[in-house]
């Protein structure tokens, strides 16, 4: 509610505008600034121009305003956030920009407030409102005088035993200081203006009723801040009035008089004078509080009554006939009707002259009317006079009830001071009959209740800083009813639940940083914001909540060091040391573990340098050997590390069947990338098969392997082909395949190969993978294995477009620029179940060709502008059958079906892909595997336990939990015996998900957004044979797309309801045929 702003002249208005925001917003004062300013108070205070326009507004409210001589604005008013008592005067000196300049409070320990500020010549500030904290009387006028620094030069109040406040001030050319307000204690009526004309220090000489007090002044810290008040202008009726003005002749009561001496000094006045409440036929008073008329008097002598009665006002008159009545019926019956009747007209002017009395004079009404019952009850006419008081009551009971709104009304536009007029003017009704006290209490224990419920709504909805305004509006009532108490009881309880609030929304923005920090792998970030998160979570309840925080740190370290030793037992050394180093970064935030972390970094650091070294070393040994003849021992070292290497090989074991030209082959240091080599001369002594057995030592470690000879009269003399201690490493690949590819990029490794990105001479981007090793075992597998990639050609399966063993063994396939292994878990359940329905759209392909992958796991599913691609078919075998495999199983054990374990299961097939797939749903959806802990632990987790409910871990998972505990069932026969069976229970989630997703799009007009989801969900019906649905959301799309696209969009939906009604299945050459219109459309909405 905006505050009216009216300038005008004699023209006429000259502006009207209304200045505020959606609630209560009042002015208060104005004043004007030399340049024509305008500066206005009130709920806020602003600075306009001549045309009203604001120049600034700032967030701090005030009751009065003056301005300095420098043009600094000085704003008073009061505080009930800063300060010694429950409510100070407030005053502050601002530039002409608004800036503070200083504030400061005033007060004792009860309520003070500032209604009136005016400026000395010499700059100093007169503040004057009134106290309850210092004084006489329940609450006294109050003066201060201050310095240009808010400084107290002097401070006094002024009062008797009752009520007096000061709501204006002004210095009088002589430095004299007037003050003006109201009184209670002095006077002719319950309330009378009081004028005071003080000294410029205040004192008067013999004042009985003066004091000095001793308010706290204390500077205050309020956030002075910009406010965006809307402006309108307002159409604002302007009419002239006829009010008409008389003299009035109140009551002037003198209580202090005093002439100065000399002449000097000028003369000081305090002076009561009473309000004349003029209005209504019954307005006869002269001044002062109103005084009955006397009684009619009682005359023996019927005749002279009557004839005293014609000149009395209707009441007294109506009484008069009414006393007369019983006396004429004693007489006369003619006398006595002629009476009646002339009290019947009578008494209809008597009631509407009380009903008249009762809006300005109510006591005065109220006695009147006793008179009249007690006359006429003498009179037999009681149900007359009944009917009178009824309608007297009435309109009391309505006058008190306008009076209420109005102080519900200006309560709640914060005008105080009024406010209590009306409760006062409406206490004097009240108090004239005892059901109207009841009554007005009643009202304005609801006007308070109001104000409370209004506010413990607001408060309710966390909206503090409103609901605190509220309860501040019922203040003022509360005070007059002595409930004062329990309005600031609940500010402070609000105060504290705001703080509550603030501190439980820091908590959270914590937790939730701490989370994300923890998600981005920044863990002594998060362990920071964790630790101070914990300073706050007891008091707050939510301690073991932030605790869990570090336990899921923890859990993560383990989880990481298992991984870690399972990569290490399958030799995939660069994902051990990948897994070890993150744990570290954790142990190091925690403060826990850090040493035994370190100790598997060194033994896999040592375990490092020994594979380097077996592929560094490289021995010739002939498979056979001629008896006695001189054999050739060949020994190639090819310095892998990044350092120089140093080495013997040790052949002293063999001297017992073999002589030998050289048994210690000391090397010279070599550096890194060069080779040398050394040949020894091998005599056999005795016929046989031998072990010939060749030890390697070197500061990066020591090999040993033995090899297998036979010697004979007759054999022939071969060499075996030249064999490292494990199998033939490929030495430079890249160098090999640089005349088929260019701009070669490594992208990372396994235990088995490494991995490039290169690009083909016809410029086409691909990946390179190559073995590290090779061996006869790895020939025949690459070559057996591979066939079956090549025949795969899915959207949802990583293409292979070449693969071949020359010049260098290798597999050229598609280029994906991410996997799952890369995402941050957990994923949004919708998003993690898209993914998994197509992966099993890919893996449905291949079951169809009756190809089953085995080996499912998130780095084996590429990720290609975030469609997932089905990788590494078939290269497990071969890692199977390399003489360098540290497992005998082409499986990883923590993705791995319990068929994959142990044979009691059965043997794989189609439904182990599904299990893997489980597995990988559920990392999706709880960031954890299904089973964690050592490589033994996780295997017979496999075969004997139950997973965790991922509901448990993520609440969100719910609504998948049923799919995915069903695709880990230990028993094959409880899976889903096939993909599209688990396809159609995804299908029904997503289904779920993605319509909300589309009816919220197309509430919110956001047709981007709902094209995704209708190109979602027709994909997703169309992969699961759901005609129906699926020729629903075609329809739908074409309104979203124009041009030929609409075209085709309409003939696909065609070609859909075809099939619907002939009952065919959808051929995967139409879900082709979709799958490139809804790139199209995608591509579409992406354009600018």
């Amino acid at each position: 509610m905006g505050s009216p702003a009216v300038k005008a002249d004699d023209g006429g208005p000259w502006w009207v505008k209304s200045y505020g925001g959606k609630d209560y917003d009042v002015a208060s004062a104005v004043a004007v600034a030399e340049n024509g300013d305008v500066i206005v108070t009130g709920s806020f205070t602003m600075r306009l121009d001549a045309s009203g326009n604001v120049i600034w507004a700032k967030n701090v409210g005030g009751n009065a305003v003056a301005i300095a001589e420098n043009g600094d604005v000085i704003v008073a008013g009061y505080t009930w956030s800063f300060g010694a008592g429950k409510s100070d005067a407030w005053v502050l000196r601002l530039d002409e920009n608004g800036n503070v300049k200083w504030q400061k409070t005033y007060g004792g320990s009860e309520r003070d407030y500032a209604t009136a500020v005016a400026i000395a010549d010499n700059g100093d500030v007169i503040v004057a409102g009134y106290t309850r904290s210092f004084g006489a009387g329940s609450r006294d006028v109050w003066v201060l005088r201050l310095d240009e620094n808010g400084n107290v030069k002097w401070q006094k109040t002024y009062g008797g035993s009752y009520w007096e406040e000061a709501n204006a001030v002004a210095v009088a050319e002589n430095g004299d200081v007037i003050v003006a307000g109201y009184t209670e204690s002095f006077g002719a009526g319950d309330d009378d203006f009081w004028v005071l004309r003080l000294p410029s220090d205040g004192n008067l000489p013999g004042c009985e009723f003066c004091n000095d007090s001793n308010a706290q002044v204390e500077n205050t810290n309020a956030q002075v801040e910009s406010t965006n008040a809307e402006v309108h202008d307002t159409n604002a009726e302007i009419h002239d009035t006829n009010a008409q003005i008389q003299d009035t002749n109140a009551e002037v009561k003198t209580q202090y008089y005093k002439k100065a001496s000399s002449g000097i000094n000028p003369l000081y006045i305090a002076a009561v004078i009473g309000l004349l409440l003029v209005g209504g036929i019954a307005a006869k008073a002269k001044g002062g509080k109103p005084k009955p008329q006397k009684p009619a008097p009682k005359e023996n002598d019927l005749e002279r009554l009557l004839t005293g009665a014609e000149t009395l006002d209707p009441i007294e008159k109506a009484i008069a006939l009414a006393e007369a009545l019983p006396m004429a019926g004693k007489t006369s019956p003619e006398k006595e009707a002629e009476i009646r009747a002339n009290l019947t007209s009578t008494l209809d002017e008597a009631e509407g002259l009380l009903l008249a009395m009762a809006g300005e004079r109510p006591e005065e009404a109220l006695e009147n009317l006793n008179r009249l019952k007690k006359a006429l009850s003498r009179a037999g006419m009681e149900k007359r006079a009944r009917r009178i008081e009824e309608n007297l009551i009435l309109k009391l009971e309505n006058q008190l009830k306008e009076i209420t709104a109005k102080i519900e009304s200006l309560a709640a536009q914060g005008r105080v001071g009024e406010a209590k007029g009306k409760y006062r003017k409406a206490l004097r009704i009240a108090n004239s009959h005892p059901s109207l006290r009841e009554e007005l209490n009643n009202a304005v224990n609801s006007v308070i209740s109001k104000f409370l419920e209004e506010g413990d709504a607001l408060a309710s909805s966390g909206q503090y800083d409103r609901a605190v305004s509220t309860y501040l509006k019922a203040m003022p009532l509360a005070e007059l009813l002595g409930k004062e108490k329990e309005v600031r009881e609940r500010i402070d309880r609000v105060k504290a639940q705001k703080e509550i609030a603030r501190n439980l929304e820091k908590l959270s923005e914590l937790i939730s940083k701490a989370k994300e920090l923890i998600e981005r792998r920044s863990y002594g970030e998060a362990v920071s914001v964790i630790n101070e998160a914990m300073v706050l979570a007891p008091a707050l309840g939510r301690a073991e909540e932030v605790e869990s925080l570090l336990d899921s740190l923890r859990t993560r370290m383990d989880n990481l060091v298992s991984q870690g030793d399972g990569a290490l037992e399958e030799n995939d050394l660069t994902r051990a040391q990948k897994l070890y180093t993150e744990a570290l970064e954790i142990a190091q935030a925690i403060g826990e573990g850090e040493e035994a972390i370190r100790e598997r970094l060194s033994k896999l650091e040592e375990k490092r340098k020994l594979e380097l070294l077996r592929e560094s070393v490289r021995i010739t040994v002939p498979e056979e050997m001629l008896h006695k003849a001189e054999n050739e021992v060949s020994i190639i070292v090819t310095n892998k590390f990044s350092d120089p290497l140093g080495l013997t090989v040790d052949l002293s074991e063999n001297t017992d069947y073999f002589e030998l030209s050289e048994e210690r082959v000391e090397f010279p240091r070599i550096r890194p990338g060069k080779t040398i080599g050394e040949s020894v001369t091998v005599k056999p002594r005795f016929l046989g098969d031998f072990d010939f057995t060749v030890k390697v030592e070197s500061e990066k470690g020591s090999l040993s392997h033995t090899f297998p000879v036979r010697v004979s009269r007759t054999a022939r003399v071969s060499a075996r082909t030249p064999t490292p201690l494990t199998s033939t490493p490929i030495l430079n690949p890249v160098e090999a395949l640089q005349e088929l590819y260019s701009d070669f990029q490594y992208i990372g490794e396994g235990g088995f190969a490494r991995v490039y990105k290169a690009k083909r001479k016809d410029g086409r981007v691909i990946a390179l993978k190559i073995p590290k090793t090779l061996d006869p075992a790895i020939g025949r597998a690459f070559v057996r294995e591979i066939t079956n990639w090549l025949h795969l050609k899915h959207p949802n399966i990583v293409e292979l477009y070449d693969v071949n063993v020359l010049p260098v063994p290798y597999l050229e396939m598609e280029y994906c620029e991410s996997s799952l292994a890369k995402l941050r878990k957990p994923l949004p359940v919708d998003e993690a179940s898209l993914i998994v329905f197509n992966i099993a759209e890919g893996l449905k392909y291949a079951h169809s060709k009756k190809i089953v992958h085995r080996d499912l796991k998130p780095s084996n599913v590429l990720l290609k502008n975030g469609l997932p691609k089905i990788s590494d078919w078939g290269l497990s075998k071969v890692l199977e059958e390399s003489m360098s495999a540290t497992t005998t199983t082409s499986f990883t054990p923590f993705y791995a079906a319990p068929e994959q374990i142990d044979k009691k299961f059965g043997h794989t097939d189609e439904r182990t892909d599904i299990w893997q797939l489980g597995v990988i749903f559920y990392e999706l959806v709880t960031g954890r595997l299904p089973f964690e802990g050592s490589l033994s632990q996780v295997m017979m987790g496999i075969l004997r336990d139950d997973p965790v409910p991922p509901g448990q871990i993520n609440p969100e998972a719910k609504e998948v939990e049923p799919i995915i505990m069903k695709m880990l069932a230990k028993r094959k026969e409880e899976r889903y015996q096939s993909v599209e069976e688990l396809q159609r229970d995804l299908a029904r989630v997503l289904n779920m998900t993605y319509s909300e997703g589309l009816r919220k799009s197309k509430t919110l007009g956001d047709r981007r957004r709902a094209a995704y989801y209708l190109t979602e969900l027709l994909l997703i019906n169309l992969k699961t044979n759901n005609a129906g649905e699926a020729y629903k959301y075609a329809s739908d799309l074409a309104f979203y797309v124009g041009g030929e696209l609409k075209d085709e969009v309409r003939r696909l939906a065609d070609q859909i309801k075809f099939r619907l009604e002939e009952g065919l299945e959808i051929p995967p050459e139409l879900v082709e045929k979709a799958e490139i219109i809804v790139h199209r459309v995608r591509v579409g909405f992406e354009k600018p």
